[in-house]
């Protein structure tokens, strides 16, 4: 999860060079008024469950890379924990298993960010609640 400004098409190199798939979803943040924005939340989900697709169809695993690895690292990686796994973790165990992956990005990703995550990423695909065809899905997540 990167801006354009983050340069993705460098970490899509690096990862070419690895032999490993590069799967971007743009979110320019991770602040409150961006992770509670319907568009951006719609987008999310939409790139989320086609890497759903693809982890679960290719039995491939995913490394997720932000500017810190703090905030939007958490909260996708918490997402991911939750709906990825062949026996998926429930909240307390996809959170815990954060700071066993990485500390730092458990300290800092805040629980407002893993209630936010759960409310509005989780849940709605775990229900495959429809989505509002008013709200675009097309839209990068976040304004930079």
């Amino acid at each position: 999860a990167q801006a354009k400004r983050e340069s993705p098409q460098d970490v899509r190199k690096i990862c070419e060079q690895f032999g490993m798939k590069h799967f971007w979803i743009e979110l320019n943040g991770a602040n409150q008024a961006l992770l509670c924005d319907k568009a951006v939340l719609k987008y999310m989900r939409k790139r989320i469950r086609e890497l759903l697709t693809i982890l679960k169809e290719n039995e491939e695993v995913a490394l997720i890379h932000c500017a810190a690895g703090i905030h939007r690292t958490g909260s996708l990686g918490y997402t991911l924990l939750r709906l990825a796994a062949n026996d998926p973790l429930n909240k307390e165990q996809a959170y815990a298993a954060l700071k066993i992956m990485r500390e730092d990005t458990w300290k800092g990703v805040g629980d407002w960010r893993i209630d936010l995550a759960e409310q509005h990423l989780v849940q709605p695909i775990l229900e495959s609640q429809p989505e509002d065809p008013s709200i675009p899905d097309d839209q990068p997540a976040g304004i930079e």
